[in-house]
């Protein structure tokens, strides 16, 4: 593997990560409590306990580029959401993480409408690198309020 590969990994890898704690850290701060990694113990995964008691699980999907989100096929419950998090590989003074917060239901109907969308034009698919477009998760931007409160 060539030197440039194994730095993309590892940017990939690290902006997983920073994504994983500023997410933890904001819900932190809007009084949720994490309690652990989720029971598949990835780091990309926490169980978290809401100011009112619910406990839930979140997936974090990282990225520090504008591109396609991908996002594998899952069984949605009404216990699970994704926070897609957007943070810059070199970020400049003013940038800041952007979130985007979605039910499991949600972003898996949107998965399957963009399958449905590039189906529909006669190319090829492959659900394994399924997930949505960048610009699909602009309305998902910050609402932080479709988590459990």
């Amino acid at each position: 593997m060539s030197t440039r590969d194994d730095k993309s990994i590892s940017h990939r890898r690290l902006n997983q990560l920073a994504s994983t704690f500023y997410v933890a850290a904001e819900l932190t701060r809007r009084g949720y409590i994490i309690i652990t990694p989720s029971h598949d113990k990835l780091i990309n995964d926490l169980q978290v306990t809401s100011p009112s008691g619910c406990q839930f699980d979140i997936i974090i999907k990282g990225q520090y580029s504008k591109n396609f989100w991908h996002i594998r096929k899952n069984i949605p419950r009404n216990d699970l959401f994704y926070i897609l998090v957007y943070v810059p590989l070199i970020p400049k003074e003013a940038d800041s993480p952007r979130y985007f917060i979605i039910t499991s239901h949600e972003l898996m109907k949107r998965r399957d409408e963009y399958k449905e969308y590039i189906e529909n034009k006669s190319l090829s698919y492959n659900d394994k690198l399924g997930g949505i477009k960048w610009s699909t998760s602009f309305e998902y931007e910050n609402k932080w309020e479709i988590l459990p409160g």
